[in-house]
């Protein structure tokens, strides 16, 4: 985190250390996270602010894979609003818990941090690219990019893509469910929206859309 400098990136101004704590000090942000406010306040959120959300994200996802940092976790719960009274301002969400994050290694030869190599099924799990679901599989950045496509599906419709009472249904969804536009709520959305989601959330990570 200390690598990092970005306005839509928690800041972690210092880090203290006991014999059975650690104890970090981070950006104060009083506004909540998404989900509270998509769930709770909203419902769905405008395509219009979707996309100035959506654009905040892609560039503070950029500047993490940059510094050859994998977020691994990115969800609603994940990312906050720095004041309660901003109402959705895009300017101050911020991506926090790099608690699940994966630091790349660097190649001085190439002079840049590799991609790939990265291997754990971690994260939530409806939120979790394909690939990282795989026992004994690699994969890169691109498990963030789906992470995306996901949160962006939720913030026009305010529902999942892949739904699952249990984790393993929701695996199963992931693996097998095309994605569902039918919803009255994507009756607004236009085509480069949709088209947008359908990009991110390929299978194929080679092919799915990054934030570059």
């Amino acid at each position: 985190m200390h690598r990092l400098n970005h306005p839509n990136v928690i800041k972690i101004f210092e880090a203290f250390e006991s014999t059975s704590a650690l104890y970090l000090v981070m950006e104060y942000c009083t506004g909540g996270d998404l989900y509270k406010k998509l769930f709770y306040s909203y419902q769905t959120i405008s395509e219009e602010k979707s996309r100035k959300i959506m654009k905040r994200l892609f560039q503070a996802i950029n500047h993490c894979h940059n510094h050859g940092i994998v977020h691994r976790d990115l969800k609603p719960e994940n990312i906050m609003l720095k004041s309660d009274e901003d109402e959705m301002d895009a300017s101050t969400i911020k991506i926090i818990d790099f608690g699940l994050c994966k630091i790349l290694p660097f190649n001085n030869k190439l002079n840049k941090y590799v991609d790939g190599n990265i291997s754990g099924i971690v994260g939530t799990t409806y939120y979790t690219a394909p690939e990282v679901l795989e026992e004994n599989h690699e994969y890169g950045m691109a498990c963030d990019y789906w992470s995306l496509g996901v949160i962006l599906y939720v913030l026009l419709s305010g529902h999942l893509p892949f739904p699952g009472k249990t984790h393993e249904e929701v695996e199963i969804s992931i693996r097998s469910r095309e994605i569902d536009f039918s919803l009255v709520e994507f009756k607004t959305i236009s085509d480069d929206g949709k088209d947008l989601i359908l990009k991110l959330l390929n299978y194929n990570p080679e092919k799915r859309f990054n934030c570059i």
